[in-house]
């Protein structure tokens, strides 16, 4: 594929495409998969936002067995490749690289969105630099913007993705510290993005939650090593008066997750919830006294938005921008004796919990208004100038096609 042979699309409003490969159980509603990802919910947000602005809006997704270029909402969906399809050592070339940059093409938009740290990174900055597109990449959670990811990532994702992150046109962060981050260890611009709060929580709970109808610790995420899900089990141990629910799965099968399924059965005061829904969740937010977050690291959590939303206080390892200390948005525990404290103080003090429950209503209601940040990224996209800022096709770095 070469530059030269599709022309790029010039309209009123740029159009845009979001790379987000497995979005389309958000984007259809009803799948019957499982994935669980803040990321992808982010980004539907956005595009139906885009859509009522009047941009043409597109999405490239995992090849699912749908139909190929379906409206959903306004929104192209276009598909690549099976996620479990082609033979290990080669399915890096075949059939995802070449399968990822067809259905780009497809889509033919004048901008690329890609939000998160993987190989697709490089890969769709590798595009739009030779078809002149604009990139757009957003930062997800900021672990992988370390020296040395918790995560230990393969070399060639690492590399992949700080190559893309280097030729974006624009690099959005969620928070300050993102931002800081990206110019102490890149020295590359970012521009502050927040996350938008889900419309559906703020139409179905009241600006004042009574405190008389919550009760018990809810836990939210999917079962991998840095959600750390093993800090909320001790907790439940060491506080058995304490009633805690854990929503989640895990994106893949692992012995970790299955450990973790285990001991929750072995707690009374533990209950275990597989997959729910985004647009179900709202139910065990309304319910539950405190939001726990247990994570070693976070870029800004979707589940802290949603508990926001319905007036829920947290208690969390990770506090993103020092929001939770300084707008008394729930606690901060940093150790596994602080964490027993915070939930212990939340849960039985009933003046701290309605403080911080009204807090939480105008904090998201002031900074995280879905129409006001889709706004913001329009006022973007139509801010970057027509064809790439580098003319001249970079080549990928080396990787090895294992996969």
């Amino acid at each position: 594929m070469h530059g030269c042979e599709i022309e790029p699309v010039t309209t009123a409003k740029p159009t845009i495409c979001f790379v987000a490969q497995r979005a389309y159980n958000v984007l259809a509603r009803s799948t019957g998969m499982k994935h669980i990802g803040g990321a992808e919910t982010q980004q539907v947000l956005l595009a139906r936002g885009l859509v009522e602005l009047g941009h043409r809006v597109s999405f490239v997704v995992h090849d699912h067995g749908q139909e190929d270029g379906q409206l959903i909402d306004g929104i192209h969906v276009y598909k690549s490749y099976r996620p479990e399809a082609g033979v290990r050592g080669l399915r890096f070339l075949h059939p995802r690289l070449m399968r990822l940059w067809a259905a780009m093409r497809a889509a033919n938009a004048d901008v690329y969105y890609q939000r998160g740290a993987e190989t697709e990174t490089g890969l769709v900055a590798n595009w739009c630099r030779r078809h002149r597109r604009k990139f757009v990449f957003a930062v997800a959670g900021h672990h992988m913007l370390l020296p040395n990811p918790p995560t230990n990532p393969p070399w060639r994702e690492k590399a992949l993705f700080r190559y893309g992150m280097s030729n974006a046109d624009l690099i959005l962060v969620q928070t300050q510290q993102q931002q800081s981050l990206l110019d102490e260890c890149y020295s590359l611009d970012s521009t502050v993005h927040r996350n938008c709060s889900p419309p559906q929580f703020e139409m179905k709970h009241p600006a004042t939650p009574n405190r008389n109808e919550r009760s018990g610790v809810l836990w939210v995420g999917r079962l991998d090593k840095i959600k750390r899900l093993e800090w909320c089990l001790e907790a439940a141990r060491s506080t058995p008066e304490q009633t805690f629910t854990v929503v989640g799965t895990a994106n893949r099968p692992s012995s970790y997750a299955s450990s973790l399924i285990r001991q929750a059965s072995e707690l009374s005061n533990v209950s275990m919830v597989d997959y729910v829904p985004p647009t179900h969740m709202e139910h065990y937010y309304g319910r539950a006294a405190v939001l726990l977050c247990t994570s070693v690291s976070e870029g800004f959590p979707n589940t802290f938005l949603e508990a926001w939303c319905c007036g829920t206080p947290v208690v969390t390892t990770v506090d993103p921008d020092g929001l939770v200390g300084t707008h008394t948005l729930g606690r901060v525990a940093h150790t596994r004796n602080d964490l027993r404290g915070a939930l212990t103080a939340l849960t039985t003090d009933s003046a701290l919990w309605d403080a911080c429950s009204c807090n939480c209503a105008r904090y998201v209601e002031k900074h995280h208004n879905l129409d006001t940040i889709v706004l913001q990224l329009s006022h973007q996209l139509c801010l970057l100038p027509a064809g790439s800022r580098d003319q001249h096709c970079r080549a990928l770095p080396e990787c090895s096609a294992h996969a």
